[in-house]
């Protein structure tokens, strides 16, 4: 059906009026931050696919930078904004990794796997495009950043017919992968030789980021089988049958996940990155010293050998997990990674951010925020010609939902613990759960979450 330029126009004028009705996070400060957080919100919509065949690219539609491929930035840092503002455009980033599933398959079987599927670090078709080994396609966590997001969407919309059609056989396929190249010591269960989201440490056992989610998907597989039994006996019996499930391999995941290899430095009192980086010596040069980015300056040898990260790796661990540790933990081990992470990567600073806030930490919280916030409008990275950084564009988001609103599901509903910096009056914003829609306000003086009327989206 032809449709003119001025209905075309009016057309967008209308969707973006709708969006904008939920999507615009009302901020006072002293730093304009509204320009930041909502010019971040554009820029993902404008670069999302929602064609159940295509993602969002780390460089968004701006640049040439990385080739337009989609890599685990979309399901951890951009799907969270639009499962807040819009969860059926949310749902579309998952529905594409749904379509992508069998060259999963594929691919696990050029790793030599057995069984299950295991996603491309880089792609764009479901192939994978990763032009080196150990700081790409060995970023296992891939597959288990895909299951949480689908875990997420079910948390906060109940719609356990997208589980039933979509999201229980990625989770199943691609745990199959850890189950397979994992395996049982003294009582643990390990997974070794993959590199995790620090790309400056390669190649490790027992990678704490990782092994956390894996459990957590293990636990899950669980609940959901559970779910599907009860609501869905139909469905659940062909799902089985189809990908030939017994419920032995359930009770493994579920051993496998209470048995989970969690490194600790019991000295330091801090969760360790991985089973040997806490063993290794500290960068040899001052801060001063050293050139940045590290990568583009010293031999990768050089880099592995150091207690040296790129980005928030098990830090990223502590924003997901809060509950899994006490705030002694948390603050003893965000210290110490801040001072071994050179922030290189344009991921790190919301997710120390939002941990810095969530501890009441709010100068470090907002210096980090900033950092953030500003990486593609002051091109602070100087490389914002290649393209946005829709990652970083996603961390503005969490880092104001998830660290200064503290925003959180407990016991199967939303609540709010928030610590604002003195440079934030108030935030007010919208967001959805279970169906509903919620107005979110925040300042010094009060906090409160309300229902909002409306028709259900």
């Amino acid at each position: 059906m032809e449709c003119s330029f001025a209905k075309l126009v009016q057309k967008q004028i209308e969707f973006l009026n709708d969006f904008w009705q939920s999507a615009k996070v009302n901020i006072k400060s002293t730093d304009n931050l509204e320009e930041s957080v909502n010019y971040s919100t554009f820029a993902l919509l404008q670069s999302l696919g929602t064609n159940h065949t295509t993602s969002i690219a780390a460089k968004g539609l701006s640049g040439s930078g990385y080739e337009g491929h989609y890599f685990w930035d979309a399901e951890m840092f951009v799907f969270p904004v639009f499962l807040h503002l819009n969860p059926l455009l949310a749902k579309q980033l998952l529905t594409y990794r749904y379509t992508t599933l069998d060259k999963a398959r594929e691919n696990r079987q050029l790793f030599g796997y057995q069984t299950g599927a295991f996603y491309p670090w880089r792609t764009i078709s479901g192939t994978e495009s990763s032009p080196f080994f150990e700081g790409g396609s060995a970023q296992h966590h891939i597959n288990a950043d895909i299951a949480y997001a689908f875990i997420q969407y079910y948390r906060y919309t109940d719609d356990l017919a997208f589980i039933v059609d979509c999201g229980f056989e990625v989770l199943l396929e691609t745990a199959r992968v850890f189950s397979e190249i994992g395996y049982m010591k003294n009582g643990k269960f390990h997974i070794d030789k993959i590199t995790g989201p620090d790309e400056y440490t390669v190649l490790v056992n027992d990678n704490y980021y990782t092994n956390q989610l894996v459990a957590y998907q293990f636990q899950w597989l669980n609940r959901f089988a559970k779910l599907l039994r009860e609501h869905h006996p139909e469905s659940w019996s062909e799902l089985t049958k189809k990908l030939q499930l017994e419920e032995s391999e359930l009770q493994d995941f579920a051993q496998f996940s209470t048995a989970m290899a969690l490194p600790f430095d019991e000295a330091k009192g801090v969760i360790a990155q991985d089973r040997d980086f806490l063993n290794k010596s500290f960068w040899p040069y001052s801060k001063e010293e050293t050139n940045y980015p590290l990568l583009l300056n010293y031999h990768p040898l050089t880099i592995y050998r150091y207690q040296i990260s790129k980005q928030a790796d098990a830090v990223l661990a502590l924003m997901l997990f809060p509950d899994s540790f006490d705030k002694e933990t948390i603050a003893k081990s965000v210290a110490y990674y801040d001072e071994v992470t050179t922030h290189d990567s344009s991921l790190s600073y919301s997710t120390f951010s939002t941990v810095y806030s969530r501890l009441g930490q709010v100068e470090k919280g907002y210096e980090y925020f900033i950092k953030n916030a500003r990486t593609d409008l002051d091109n602070s990275h100087k490389n914002t010609k290649d393209g946005i950084h829709t990652a970083s564009m996603g961390g503005t988001f969490m880092s104001i939902i998830y660290g200064f609103c503290n925003l959180q599901v407990v016991e199967d509903r939303l609540t709010i613990d928030p610590h604002l910096p003195a440079e934030i009056d108030e935030i007010d914003f919208y967001t959805y759960f279970k169906n509903q829609k919620y107005r979110v306000y925040v300042s010094h003086q009060e906090h409160w979450i309300e229902k909002v009327a409306e028709e259900h989206q």
